[in-house]
């Protein structure tokens, strides 16, 4: 897809993955319409009307069935007569399986755990990292103020339910009186192994040292 807009600069993650970090893009959020379901298409990427709305592309055989898949940050359509207020939006996740015959089939998609333009405080861009490698897709989101925090979420493919679950939570953030930080990290079974497109940060009841 095209590219607009300046790249965010890469950081170093506070906690690092070793995962392949393939294509990326750049794209500013235009108003419009809200999202439509999933559709399959013949060609090009499923349920993506507008190109320039994709921001970065990385690219994996998530299913591990000899093809290559996708994975696209998609920039959110503000909900607001502002297109600006899209700034404030989670960046929409969406995870596309190539097709033998051609194009790509949309699985799911996620609209919570993509951190917004701004939510990075004054580390910029909250979303820091979206990595995959086959049968497994990371993403790092990152920000802070006078301490920094840092969250990663590892999903592994699961073929019985055609698509991704929680396998793992990485944690370090808020800082105590005398400097130390606050770690956690959740493996499965500990934490639960919930559906990539239902998965909401927020709402998950998962320890947050950063208090976020």
């Amino acid at each position: 897809p095209p590219t607009h807009g300046a790249c965010m600069a890469p950081r170093r993650l506070l906690f690092p993955i070793a995962v392949s970090v393939l294509s990326f893009g750049c794209a500013q959020a235009p108003a419009g319409a809200t999202d439509t379901p999933p559709v399959s298409t013949s060609a090009g990427y499923a349920n993506v009307e507008d190109a320039s709305r994709v921001l970065r592309k990385v690219s994996a055989d998530l299913n591990r069935d000899g093809l290559m898949d996708a994975v696209l940050v998609i920039a959110p359509r503000s909900n607001t007569a502002d297109p600006q207020d899209a700034r404030f939006l989670p960046r929409i996740i969406s995870l596309q399986l190539a097709q033998r015959g051609g194009g790509y089939r949309e699985v799911a998609r996620n609209h919570h755990v993509g951190a917004c333009e701004v939510c990075g405080g004054a580390y910029g861009d909250g979303l820091t990292e979206v990595a995959a490698e086959p049968g497994s897709l990371t993403i790092t989101n990152e920000g802070g103020i006078a301490q920094r925090w840092s969250k990663t979420y590892v999903f592994r493919w699961e073929g019985a339910k055609d698509g991704m679950v929680l396998d793992r939570y990485l944690a370090l953030g808020d800082f105590s009186s005398d400097g130390t930080m606050g770690r956690v990290d959740l493996k499965a079974p500990t934490v639960a192994p919930a559906d990539f497109a239902s998965f909401d940060p927020k709402a998950s009841g998962l320890p947050d040292p950063a208090g976020e």
